[in-house]
């Protein structure tokens, strides 16, 4: 008995005009990065009226495709794109069958089911509704006393807690270019009733440690793929890139790459191939970009012709707040001149409470301050780490390796503008820098990093708890065996 053909979901429109998208908004971004919104509307136009005739004719050709199971259990395929592509796999040959649902799919009763044939290493991917995805799996791989999870309670809250934080981010960092821009023309605040602001960048790197985090965990049977570890999440950190361009917020764009590489590569994302394509292609676009950038006439070429290349006690070039940050340094000396005791904070020494506090430390607390403040920053770092690599699972452990990089390249980029090692980027200390948004945002991540640390150890303690009831069960097995023998 050969059931009725049956359709495609309309994702699957979607699902095979994604790099065709991506293809689309790649010329978009020089368009943004100009400003030059006449030019803007005019390639959105003609991109949408484009994707609009793509859409339409996969559509049709998806419509007219369908798919059926027979009573052998054998899926027959039959995809009318332009040519006639037929395929038919047999249960007996399928190795695994996964159905995805994430939230956009839920959404919309979508269900993408994966087949993985037995001995090949090309999948089978199908966009079904959910109706007709779970038919498809009970009928090609029938599972006896199915346990499904379902997500409940803080679970629940935390799913709902990271589709909105990434929303949220999206809209604050659109919503920060209309605002009145700082005293150095840059749109990086959002300026709320009652005299109160924050700063969406701050929020963007919770969202993307978050979301990056959680793709990689979906896909860690797919770890080693570029497409699925490597470009997908970068399709998340990308459109925040682009509107901190257009703020500018160059400093956050750099760090958001920094933080986003270290997880992709202490998680394994892509194994060889990534350090073979993607290192070598993100080095020539940080190669173009600071080229970019010393090449233009804003404080940001300023700052690289000022400063980088030049020695602490060669500060004749430099511009004001790294020469005085020097300065402040040299002046504590072994033992600094005293907490309240700084003159360089009170008089010469700009942002004193937040991009060079590094260097009132060194002057109020001297090299010896300095160096316990390195020291315990260290000791953080060590014990993040540790807490990550006992995670119960990827998930957690890539969330807490992206915890822990915000923190130590934060510091490390903070320490380096203070002591003149690169130029300027206007990156704060954590916990030390004054500034609600982002100590707020750090504070929340140490608990997040506190819940992995208790859930790491829930876990070492029910197997410990394992491995004593086995020895247990070992030595009573020993001692019958023994009176037996007696």
């Amino acid at each position: 008995m050969t059931t009725a053909e049956r359709g495609f979901h309309p994702f699957a429109v979607l699902h095979v005009l994604r790099k065709t998208i991506l293809l689309y908004l790649i010329p978009l971004v020089q368009v943004l990065f100009e400003r030059n919104w006449q030019a803007l509307w005019t390639a959105l136009v003609q991109d949408a009226v484009l994707f609009t005739v793509l859409a339409l004719v996969s559509a049709a050709a998806l419509h007219a495709s369908r798919w059926q199971v027979d009573a052998q259990g054998t899926l027959t395929i039959r995809w009318r794109l332009g040519v006639r592509l037929d395929r038919t796999l047999r249960a007996g040959q399928l190795a695994a069958l996964t159905i995805e649902r994430p939230l956009l799919y839920r959404l919309a009763d979508a269900s993408k089911v994966v087949l993985y044939p037995a001995g090949q290493k090309r999948t089978l991917t199908l966009m079904l509704t959910r109706k007709d995805a779970q038919w498809l799996a009970d009928r090609m791989m029938p599972v006896e006393d199915a346990v499904a999870h379902t997500p409940h309670g803080g679970e629940k809250l935390a799913f709902a807690v990271l589709g909105a934080n990434s929303l949220s981010t999206l809209a604050l960092l659109v919503l920060a270019l209309f605002m009145p821009s700082d005293n150095n023309g840059c749109y990086r605040w959002v300026y709320l009733p009652g005299g109160m602001s924050l700063q969406p960048s701050e929020l963007a790197k919770f969202a993307v440690i978050l979301g990056t985090a959680d793709i990689l965990d979906h896909h860690q049977r797919e770890i080693k793929s570029l497409l699925q570890c490597v470009f997908k999440p970068a399709c998340l950190l990308f459109p925040i890139l682009v509107l901190l361009r257009l703020e500018p917020h160059n400093s956050a764009m750099l760090l958001m790459a920094m933080i986003f590489a270290t997880m992709l590569v202490c998680a394994g994302a892509g194994g060889v191939k990534l350090w073979a394509v993607v290192v070598p292609a993100g080095a020539a676009v940080l190669v173009y970009f600071i080229k970019s950038l010393a090449s233009g006439d804003g404080y940001a070429s300023e700052r690289l012709g000022g400063v980088w290349g030049l020695t602490p006690t060669d500060t004749a070039g430099m511009l004001w707040q790294t020469r005085q940050s020097i300065y402040a340094i040299s002046t504590g000396g072994m033992f600094g001149v005293g907490i309240g005791a700084s003159v360089q904070k009170h008089q010469w020494l700009p942002y004193a409470e937040n991009d060079f506090i590094f260097g009132v430390i060194g002057e109020v607390l001297g090299f010896f301050g300095c160096v316990i403040l390195i020291g315990a920053f260290a000791v953080l770092l060590i014990m993040g780490v540790m807490i990550a690599l006992r995670a119960p699972d990827l998930y957690g452990t890539v969330l807490g390796i992206g915890i822990i990089s915000q923190i130590a390249w934060q510091v490390f980029l903070h320490i380096a503008v203070g002591t003149a090692l690169i130029p300027n980027t206007g990156i704060s200390l954590p916990f030390f820098s004054s500034g609600g948004t982002s100590l707020l945002l750090l504070l929340s991540e140490m608990g997040v990093l506190l819940s992995i640390s208790r859930a790491g150890n829930a876990r070492e303690q029910r197997l410990a708890e394992q491995h004593r009831a086995e020895t247990e069960r070992m030595l009573q097995r020993t001692r019958y065996r023994s009176r037996a023998a007696r």
